[in-house]
């Protein structure tokens, strides 16, 4: 049996890490052909988790799996990370509530005669040791591609007056040696993670319009003039920087699926003494107070909106908003960048739920970002005072 559990984005991706190239999945189409056995599509429980910690799984109806796999004849058409000629002979929504191990007894007891399964949505899916000091090792232990590294830091430098001498994020060239010590300070701009596009029909209750967003970032910038939108030209960087000279990233596949990023989009915002717990700001309009207090200059986004929306939203705020575009460069090697350049602001804020925020928050937990810095989300309109990210802070030991 061979089990294609694939991470959330394409196989590119992993060529934007520093190592060798994964060959995972073009091993699993050279091997087994362009036809799965089965895709088995995991989603939460609709009546949500029980009191009780339980673990189980259960084949249900599909609550949104059926939108992305469509029958066509008698195999199953889906997004196959963008290899159209793949198909599935069969298609299941599986409820689960438990970790890896979980998800191994229900392989082998479900589709142990199958000779290939496709697993998506492995996100519901919980880390058996997650956030432990072996979780954290491996974690620390990665590096980004570093021609992205140096093409994040040439934007930072030259738009955002950011360096790591200057914000004191310094990062070891081994994670043997890593500072301990929770002394970055980070740029003087603000950084959102806002997440638009396919995101809003699976969470879209739980993210800001493009006015609440724009509510939430305004008042800080009112001492400054309006912003425009920024596009950073390619052609500025040096060809050794470029796309063709990528240093790829080999990785265990568990590894892989906990650490690999979807599209990125970040927000990053100026944060010194603040006389309050950062929770006390969960809505834009505290956070342009609290921006207009730390007298934050710059706003970079990192997002998948439309450039329509993002165009809507710089006229409604007070400062430039800046975004790193290289027209040379995947979506994939553009969402590395815009993560890097988030994980050295002053301060994230992130989407609910979102991957992505997910590994900019660990990544300045590396740099050594004091967490009331990271752990933050955008609310949605409704709320005022929403729900804060879990803060699972980093172990050594």
């Amino acid at each position: 049996m061979t089990l294609a559990c694939m991470p959330f984005h394409s196989y590119e991706t992993y060529s934007y890490f520093n190592g060798e190239t994964c060959k995972l999945y073009l091993w699993l189409l050279t091997e087994y052909g362009a036809l799965i056995d089965q895709v088995v599509y995991l989603q939460p429980y609709k009546e949500g988790w029980s009191d009780d910690y339980v673990m189980k799984y259960d084949s249900r109806n599909c609550i949104d799996g059926s939108r992305f796999y469509i029958k066509e004849g008698d195999l199953w058409n889906g997004w196959f990370f963008s290899y159209e000629e793949v198909r599935a002979k069969k298609f299941e929504c599986i409820s689960i509530q438990g970790d890896s191990d979980t998800l191994k007894q229900l392989i082998l007891n479900r589709y142990d005669n199958a000779s290939s399964i496709f697993v998506d949505r492995g996100e519901a899916i919980l880390h058996q040791h997650y956030g432990d000091v072996h979780y954290w090792e491996a974690r620390r232990s990665m590096r980004y591609a570093k021609h992205l590294i140096e093409v994040g830091d040439l934007f930072r430098k030259s738009e955002l007056e950011s360096t790591d001498e200057h914000d004191n994020t310094h990062l070891a060239a081994s994670f043997r040696m890593d500072n301990r010590n929770r002394v970055a300070v980070g740029g003087n701009f603000l950084c959102a993670h806002w997440r638009r596009g396919d995101f809003l029909r699976a969470r879209g209750d739980q993210l800001p319009s493009v006015h609440g967003t724009a509510k939430q970032s305004r008042k800080q910038s009112s001492y400054f003039m309006v912003g425009a939108l920024i596009r950073y030209n390619s052609t500025e960087v040096p060809v050794n920087l470029r796309y063709d000279r990528l240093s790829p990233f080999l990785l265990p596949p568990a590894v892989i699926g906990s650490i690999a990023s979807v599209f990125c989009f970040g927000l990053t915002v100026f944060f010194n003494d603040l006389e309050q717990p950062l929770w006390n700001y969960p809505t834009m309009k505290d956070l342009n107070e609290l921006c207009e207090k730390m007298d934050v200059k710059r706003l970079f986004l990192a997002t998948d909106a439309t450039d329509e929306e993002v165009e809507q939203l710089s006229k409604m705020l007070h400062v430039p908003v800046l975004r790193f575009r290289d027209p040379k460069l995947l979506d994939g090697a553009v969402s590395i960048v815009d993560q890097w350049i988030c994980a050295h602001a002053k301060m994230f804020v992130g989407s609910y739920e979102s991957t992505f925020s997910y590994r900019i928050q660990e990544d300045r937990e590396i740099l050594g970002f004091a967490p009331m810095t990271t752990f933050n989300r955008l609310c949605p309109d409704r709320l005022h005072n929403c729900e804060q990210p879990a803060k699972w802070t980093i172990v050594y030991e």
